[in-house]
């Protein structure tokens, strides 16, 4: 893990500069953007100071992007084109969580054939959620854009690039 963390506002430079093909070719990979305050240790970096939302508000999907927010990229150090990342708080994991409530091995994200990635619980201790639903370990979960996932206290928000460059730029007028 580096000590710099990307940012929503590197992203959202990097966009302002691109089309949507140029960025998806840039950022070809989907992202999980910090959702609260409890994963900014995890990076590394200064904290977000995003609070931690209530069990109501993670059923929301109108939650503001931070620009501090930290930004993860789903791939694989080791195989950035790898079908399978897992998420940990295991130093042998693709995605290093530091944190307590993060099982060893939490999740796995993967891509399928179509370019969809699914989502599954590996027997976490403290439990994984998407929109506020529990996952069951062993029973992928098909993500979208804005979902929001839950690894034990740490909650972020997933989105594929081309969804990311839609939600940071301006909607035209009409």
């Amino acid at each position: 893990m580096s000590l710099f963390e990307p940012t929503v506002l590197d992203f959202f430079r990097a966009a302002g500069k691109m089309s949507l093909e140029s960025f998806c070719a840039r950022f070809p990979w989907p992202v999980l953007i910090a959702e609260d305050s409890e994963a900014g240790d995890v990076f590394q970096s200064t904290p977000t100071h995003v609070p931690s939302p209530s069990k109501g508000a993670a059923r929301m999907r109108a939650v503001a992007l931070r620009r501090e927010a930290p930004v993860l990229t789903l791939s694989s150090g080791a195989d950035p084109d790898a079908a399978e990342v897992v998420l940990g708080r295991s130093e042998e994991c693709d995605l290093v969580l530091g944190h307590t409530t993060v099982s060893g091995r939490h999740v796995i994200f993967r891509r399928g054939e179509n370019g969809a990635y699914t989502l599954e619980d590996l027997g976490s201790t403290n439990s994984t959620s998407v929109n506020g639903d529990a996952l069951a370990p062993g029973r992928p979960r098909l993500l979208c854009d804005e979902d929001i996932l839950c690894f034990g206290q740490t909650t972020f928000k997933f989105y594929y690039p081309a969804g990311l460059y839609q939600r940071l730029m301006p909607k035209p007028m009409s």
